[in-house]
C-alpha cells in the first residue's frame, strides 16, 4: 500500500507518506490545525493499482498549555502545624487560563494532581508515598480556583495541574509541580 500526501490541500506535488506491506499508515510530522488530502493505492508484483479517490481531512489542535500562576491559596496545614484531628488535609489553589494560541484547543476543563513529595517522614506521611497516594480531581473551564480534599495528614506534596482541551486535542502538559 502507499499513502501520497500533499505539503497542504491547495498545493501540490503530492509526496509519499508510507510505501510498504501494512494495509494501514500512521502519516507522522503534520502540523497541528492544518488541513491535508490523502489518497491510498495498492501495488503487487504487476506493479501499483489506480489511486483512490482523494481524503479531505484535518489534524487536530495542539492541547491547552498549562494554566498559569498556579499557587496554593490557603491549607488545612501551614509547615509544621498539623491539620486539626478528625479532618482530612486539604489545599486551596487558584490559577489563570493558559496563554490562548491559534495552534491550541481551548480549555475544557482542568486537572490538578497532588502526589506525596520525597521528604516525608513518619508514620502515615511514609505509607503516602510507599502507596503513591495520587490524589486527583477535575474542575470546568470557567473554574479559576479549587479546594483539593482528601489529602493525608502530616504528609507533604507536590501539587500540579493540566489544562484538558476541546475537539479531542487531549491534555496539555503539566504545570510546574508546588510543594
Amino acid at each position: 500500500m502507499g499513502v501520497d500526501a500533499p505539503p497542504d490541500v491547495a498545493a501540490a506535488p503530492w509526496r509519499d507518506a508510507y510505501a510498504g506491506p501494512a494495509c494501514g499508515a500512521r502519516v507522522e510530522g503534520l502540523a497541528p490545525n492544518t488541513a491535508y488530502a490523502l489518497r491510498a493505492r495498492a501495488s503487487n508484483g504487476a506493479g501499483p493499482g489506480e489511486w483512490s479517490e482523494q481524503l479531505d481531512t484535518a489534524t487536530a489542535r495542539l492541547p491547552p498549555g498549562p494554566p498559569c500562576g498556579v499557587a496554593v491559596c490557603s491549607a488545612s496545614c501551614d509547615g509544621d502545624v498539623a491539620p486539626a484531628a478528625g479532618g482530612d488535609a486539604w489545599v486551596e489553589l487558584s490559577w489563570s487560563a493558559p496563554h490562548a494560541a491559534d495552534d491550541r484547543a481551548a480549555a475544557v476543563s482542568f486537572e490538578v494532581a497532588a502526589t506525596p513529595a520525597a521528604g516525608n517522614s513518619g508514620g502515615a506521611a511514609d505509607a503516602a508515598v510507599a502507596a503513591g497516594a495520587t490524589v486527583r480531581s477535575t474542575v470546568g473551564r470557567g473554574a479559576r480556583s479549587m479546594r483539593l480534599a482528601g489529602l493525608a495528614s502530616g504528609t507533604m506534596y507536590a501539587v500540579r495541574m493540566r489544562s484538558v482541551g476541546a475537539e479531542g486535542a487531549g491534555h496539555g502538559e503539566w504545570s510546574d509541580a508546588i510543594v
